[in-house]
């Protein structure tokens, strides 16, 4: 009798058929003729443990692609995002301005003059453009760019505070997500924390009292994924500044990054730095609208001790964001929008029409438009939802739904709301909505 672990096709047989094309292009050789070894392992047990039949080589073929798919999935991609969450942490938060890739482009990808002064032909220093670009926006003397805001916090704590003692508002030490935690920051920044007032109240006696000879710095820090409501209190920033000695640094962790937005209970950075703070620090990607990077901005002397500081090499950011970043803070000087201003100040009527259009394309009685706010996300304006519109899918299998348009050749992220299916285009490009038609006419009829 013939052997049946003979029937089973060889590695590099698989690794030839053209089918596979695309997938060594997407993935490399290397981890194409892994998945295959792994699943022809698995064909070889099963058929030593329990006799069963070697699939056809079609089969097989099958049975790699969808192994290789998975792995795809799981490769940075382009998704459509409704939620209508405009900074969606999950979703790479802030979309670039339309062309900003481009425009940076040759510098991410070229040879570029990153710390090279081509007036004289010597080492310069880093970035001084984006600097420049950075301090005009905000009106600071001086920026500093690493490679998140974590990062800016850590090493202003570090470079300025190390060993000495930085005051700190209860209801302030916060956690954002993925566990970083203030109070743990501060002691990994080798600071001893004095924590001031209580969980709802501070008061500037609680930090002028707190102020000691070993104090190097008050570090305000915005709340900006939480609120305190009810019997509260703090002092401003002018009231902080004009209490503290002024060698007292006064450090704001703004987080966001709102360089211009009126929004309530978010700050902009030009007010912090013009009500006293000596330092702000914020994130580059979320309200700001840039890639991920961190910014530190204020009085010049302390940005230069920050910059010139070991770790500063650890946390600083490459050329590829160093260019995205300039160009999306040319932008700004323009006039241009971010994504976060863009859907504020969007006419939600659009949003409205947008998805009746939609839902007009469906089959009957399977979708509604119904009003539904939208959220900016990113750590900011927890409380804030504005008056918008979402589509509804009539649906009972709403999980499995969500997880259908999840495996969309372009993936459409959905939610859930009170148990019902629902799309937001606040947060989607116009140009998406006929794919999301298209795509939803498609599974509909299995829902």
């Amino acid at each position: 009798m013939q052997n049946p672990l003979s029937q089973i096709p060889q590695v590099e047989k698989l690794l030839a058929n053209i089918a596979l094309t695309y997938y060594i292009q997407k993935l490399g050789r290397p981890i194409v003729s892994s998945i295959i070894s792994s699943y022809i392992a698995q064909i070889r047990e099963a058929t030593l443990q329990s006799g069963t039949p070697v699939p056809s080589f079609e089969e097989c073929i099958a049975h790699i692609q969808q192994r290789c798919l998975q792995n795809l999935r799981k490769r940075i991609s382009r998704v459509i995002n409704a939620t209508g969450i405009i900074l969606h942490t999950n979703l790479g938060r802030s979309p670039l301005p339309r062309g900003i890739w481009d425009a940076a482009k040759d510098a991410a990808q070229d040879y570029s003059a990153i710390e090279m002064d081509l007036e004289d032909g010597k080492r310069g220093k880093r970035f001084p453009f984006a600097v420049k670009a950075m301090s005009t926006l905000v009106h600071a003397e001086s920026a500093l760019m690493l490679n998140n805001n974590a990062a800016a916090v850590f090493l202003l704590l570090k470079a300025l505070a190390h060993g000495k003692e930085v005051i700190v508002a209860r209801g302030q030490q916060v956690q954002i997500g993925g566990g970083f935690r203030i109070p743990d920051i501060l002691r990994e920044a080798g600071c001893i924390l004095v924590e001031v007032g209580t969980t709802n109240i501070t008061t500037i006696a609680d930090i002028r009292d707190a102020v000691t000879e070993n104090t190097a710095m008050v570090l305000w820090v915005h709340t900006s994924n939480y609120k305190i409501r009810g019997f509260t209190e703090s002092p401003t920033l002018a009231e902080i500044r004009k209490a503290l000695p002024p060698e007292v640094i006064l450090a704001v962790d703004q987080g966001s990054g709102n360089v211009s937005l009126t929004l309530e209970d978010e700050p902009v950075i030009t007010s912090l730095l013009k009500e006293g703070a000596d330092l702000v620090c914020f994130s580059g990607d979320k309200m700001l609208g840039g890639p991920q990077c961190g910014w530190i901005t204020g009085k010049q002397a302390l940005v230069s001790v920050i910059a010139r500081h070991p770790l500063m090499r650890t946390y600083r950011v490459g050329r590829a964001v160093a260019a995205l970043m300039e160009e999306t803070l040319v932008h700004y000087l323009n006039n241009g929008k971010s994504a976060a201003a863009e859907a504020l100040l969007r006419d939600q009527t659009v949003i409205k029409k947008r998805s009746e259009a939609i839902v007009a394309q469906l089959p009957p009685a399977s979708a509604e438009v119904i009003a539904y706010p939208f959220s900016l996300g990113g750590g900011s304006t927890p409380d804030a939802a504005f008056p918008s519109w979402a589509i509804v899918l009539h649906t009972k299998k709403t999980e499995a739904f969500k997880t259908a348009l999840r495996s969309c050749d372009v993936p459409i992220i959905a939610f859930i709301s009170e148990d019902r299916l629902m799309l937001h285009l606040a947060s989607v490009a116009e140009e998406d909505d006929a794919y999301i038609a298209q795509e939803l006419n498609r599974l509909l009829p299995r829902a």
